[in-house]
């Protein structure tokens, strides 16, 4: 009895460090669990574009392939994660929820070009060359695409998002939110 007591003691110990370490998951397993594949798609999108851009002015079109169509997935999964939170705003604390938005709105306009290859709230206006590279950076390390005149640098936005993620605390989580939606909905 005292081996269990001391095994259901450890595990909940052990479940309470997963939680701080990974508070995301008190929110949503499934969202916890995208926000981690989008974090590590973003550092294979950073491996492919150090290995494409490694010479200088030249272009390695295997790696600059792979790293322009895992950018697509990802602004598509990013999104995904970030809509689903602000979906559920009341589940964090308000600051959070504030951040949480201004992403959203930020990353949507880079995420209707390729989503959609269209203008974010122009409905129906076909994109010009927005998907298209634009430029590489100063350093020769990143992406960088054009949207009606805002430049967005891929390497820059994968490191926002991953600090993003990271940078969420347990006590931003309000853990019964949830429920309490699904119970008001019923």
């Amino acid at each position: 009895m005292v081996n269990q007591q001391h095994d259901s003691t450890r595990t909940m110990a052990l479940f309470e460090k997963f939680l701080d370490e990974n508070p995301l998951a008190i929110f949503s397993t499934y969202t916890h669990t995208q926000s981690q594949w989008v974090i590590n798609l973003g550092k294979e999108i950073i491996a492919e574009l150090a290995v494409a851009l490694e010479e200088p002015k030249t272009v390695k079109t295997e790696h600059m392939t792979l790293a322009y169509a895992h950018f697509w997935f990802w602004i598509l999964g990013v999104y995904e994660v970030i809509r689903t939170m602000d979906q559920h705003s009341k589940c964090f604390a308000a600051s959070l929820a504030l951040e949480i938005k201004k992403h959203k709105k930020f990353i949507g306009k880079l995420r209707m070009v390729f989503a959609k290859q269209e203008y974010q709230y122009q409905k129906g206006k076909i994109i010009n060359n927005e998907m298209s590279i634009a430029g590489f950076g100063k350093e020769f390390n990143t992406l960088i695409f054009n949207v009606e005149g805002e430049e967005f640098d891929a390497v820059k936005l994968i490191r926002q998002f991953e600090h993003f993620f990271l940078d969420i605390r347990r006590e931003q989580i309000i853990s019964d939110c949830r429920d309490e939606e699904s119970n008001t909905s019923t």
